[in-house]
């Protein structure tokens, strides 16, 4: 629909349902994600998130020297570093970025590539943004780890990853109360959700959390705890679980029940 091919929409859900009919599971990121299917009338729906890197994306990379280094390239001591990772592309709508330059002692950063990088660029001329580019491994946990606050402004995530990797980084996080955020952010508590209907809402809530080090640290703290219990052992576990149900499901009365190990299940997955 962003892309204006909304009449394809019909098709495409046809294609899609199509596609997700015949599987023992279909795997869904978020219950909203879940229902989608199910209006579609598609069988067998499960939700099963993501996991996160815990050990990668932790807060105490903050105290590395590679992030020390990077911050100080970005932003003075007294400063504050607003940042986003992510695909440049429209739908992520990045552009939303200017609605908060211009706040006292903010900086921001910018992590990520795509077809709108030089537009955005060339908007974004003369603010105090710095453009990285795409990173990954140990880069990417350095600018996480380098910024204060993590803003995203899609309204059409289906999850929203990168959030997760901002929280297990201790940031809070700002995003939009719509699609996939809404299902990782508890509003006030480890982050905020913005009405997609308030045009003043991403600036206010990011002025407030510039002006206070103490709510920062509360938000962030509690943004590390939502997620510690989704790793990707713990997650990719669940995972498992599905696959032996799935395997189960397909056995016959005639071969009798099977009994594999988790060894096997992960040589069959």
């Amino acid at each position: 629909e962003r892309y204006g091919l909304k009449f394809a929409r019909p098709v495409v859900d046809k294609i899609m349902a199509t596609i997700h009919m015949p599987a023992s599971f279909n795997l869904a990121p978020t219950t909203e994600a879940a229902n989608y299917l199910k209006s579609m009338k598609v069988p067998n729906v499960e939700v099963w998130g993501r996991g996160v890197d815990l050990d990668l994306f932790n807060p105490n990379q903050k105290a590395d020297a590679q992030t020390m280094h990077y911050r100080n390239t970005i932003a003075g001591s007294k400063e504050v570093v607003i940042g986003y990772v992510g695909r440049l592309a429209e739908e992520k709508q990045v552009h939303r970025m200017a609605e908060l330059f211009g706040i006292k002692n903010a900086r921001f950063l910018i992590v990520g590539d795509g077809p709108e990088r030089k537009s955005l660029e060339a908007k974004f001329a003369g603010q105090p943004v710095t453009f990285a580019g795409k990173l990954t491994g140990l880069e990417l946990a350095a600018a996480y780890a380098s910024m204060d606050i993590f803003v995203h402004f899609g309204t059409e995530e289906t999850f929203g990853q990168t959030i997760q990797e901002a929280q297990a980084s201790g940031l809070a996080v700002i995003a939009p109360n719509s699609g996939g955020p809404k299902f990782l952010i508890e509003n006030g508590h480890d982050g905020f959700l913005i009405d997609v209907a308030d045009a003043r809402g991403f600036r206010r809530e990011a002025q407030s959390l510039v002006a206070d080090h103490t709510l920062r640290a509360r938000l962030g703290e509690s943004a590390r705890r939502r997620v510690l219990t989704k790793s990707w052992e713990a997650n990719n576990s669940r995972l498992i679980d599905f696959y032996r149900e799935a395997i189960a499901r397909k056995q016959t009365t005639t071969v009798g029940p099977v009994r594999l190990s988790e060894r096997q299940v992960i040589e069959l997955v």
